[in-house]
């Protein structure tokens, strides 16, 4: 009895102490990361990746999340008129063994402790810039806001030559009598309206309504449509201590139950005795 009743009580106090140790480790070690990721870029637990940089952070600090992987394919579903209802993303978890699972933004997934959930989702095209016929052209990806059909407009840089490109987005075009509009959000027939301003104002700018593999002219300059991709907004998250907060409330469970079964042994001792004595 009284060995039981000693071992109860070490497992209870040893499970408050777990507890109090799990807390710690879950305040001071718990991250979380948000980045933007074009289908095929693979978030590789570099901290630069996250869109609140912490650049401070080395590259091998052990708080970043445990877990690299690429978004193969992001995938809007649209409802019956053409609004955006769900977007699903075939997600490659890389590493020695690369495995492939199915994340949304109604479902999140996790692994080895890292829960990965997909926040939003964007255009991300592709284009080819070549300074003049003779040349190679230089493809990029760029991530844009663009999604409201025609009615965003956002930009990004040309570095060679030094100019911006402003962009609109329709995802279901169409010419009409008061000008372009989109007659759905499904992207049916996608075409960008780009608007390129070079930095020097002797090079002609241009604009055009570019399906995919049109091209606009700037100057001496041709920038064309390659890809249509999209990004995601993802956030990992990662909290350490998640088996020491199992082994605290086993070990106090362990030993509550103990206790009880120690006070019941003292109680029936008495009426044992007085069972004996009659």
């Amino acid at each position: 009895m009284f060995t039981l009743r000693g071992t109860s009580r070490t497992l209870a106090g040893l499970g408050v102490l777990l507890l109090l140790v799990d807390i710690v480790l879950r305040v001071g070690s718990t991250i979380s990361l948000e980045m933007i990721l074009a289908e095929g870029q693979p978030f590789d637990k570099r901290p630069e990746q996250s869109i609140e940089s912490p650049n401070e952070k080395p590259s091998d600090d052990p708080l970043l999340p445990h877990i690299a992987f690429a978004p193969l394919k992001i995938v809007p579903d649209y409802g019956p008129t053409g609004e955006r209802v769900a977007t699903a993303v075939h997600l490659r978890v890389l590493g020695e063994n690369p495995t492939d699972l199915k994340l949304s933004d109604q479902r999140d997934i996790v692994v080895n402790r890292v829960r990965v959930s997909l926040l939003d989702v964007g255009l991300a095209p592709m284009f080819a810039i070549r300074p003049d016929p003779e040349t190679n052209p230089f493809t990029m990806v760029v991530n844009l806001n663009v999604w409201g059909p025609g009615a965003l407009e956002d930009s990004f840089r040309i570095e060679q030559p030094p100019a911006t490109a402003w962009v609109r987005f329709y995802p279901d075009f169409q010419a009409g009598p008061e000008g372009p509009n989109s007659r759905s959000m499904a992207p049916r027939n996608p075409v960008l309206h780009v608007r390129v301003v070079p930095d020097d104002p002797e090079v002609g700018s241009g604009e055009a309504f570019l399906p995919i593999d049109g091209a606009v002219k700037f100057g001496n300059n041709e920038l064309k449509v390659v890809e249509l991709r999209h990004w995601g907004l993802f956030n990992v998250s990662e909290t350490r201590g998640a088996r020491l907060l199992l082994l605290s409330l086993l070990a106090m469970t362990l030993g509550w139950a103990g206790g009880l079964a120690a006070d019941r042994l003292v109680r029936g001792q008495p009426e044992s005795a007085e069972a004996v004595e009659s």
